[in-house]
């Protein structure tokens, strides 16, 4: 069970080592807890033992989760000289950069610049 020591040992000798996660262990999948995923074997490793056989990339990218797709971004409401309240704080918009807000309020007779997210700010 040192498959991570014989993944850092195959990346020292500059091969690509593959070590499946902890999360596949869980599930009891056979080809996830003391396997190491590399295309060659050094000749005196001390942590690899031996070779099996050759493993498709498919097979192997199946033992990753799949990375949740970010949610198609909303566009930015707001524009450039647009008045707007921070909660009873009225305030301009003075620029726009993605999703944030660069609003211009006074407070106690000094003007305050405070970079927002568009969701902070309610239209006035």
């Amino acid at each position: 069970m040192c498959e991570w020591k014989a993944a850092r040992e195959l990346r020292e000798h500059g091969i690509r080592a593959y070590v499946p996660p902890d999360h596949t262990a869980k599930r009891k999948s056979p080809i996830a807890r003391g396997y190491v995923f590399a295309n060659h074997k050094p000749a005196f490793a001390k942590h690899v033992r031996g070779k099996i056989g050759p493993v498709k990339p498919a097979d192997l990218a199946r033992l990753y989760r799949e990375r949740k797709r970010r949610a198609e971004e909303e566009p930015n409401p707001y524009s450039v000289g647009q008045q707007v309240y921070r909660g009873e704080v009225p305030a301009k918009v003075i620029s726009i950069s993605g999703r944030m807000c660069v609003v211009q309020t006074t407070l106690i007779g000094q003007d305050i610049t405070q970079a927002l997210h568009y969701s902070q700010l309610r239209p006035g």
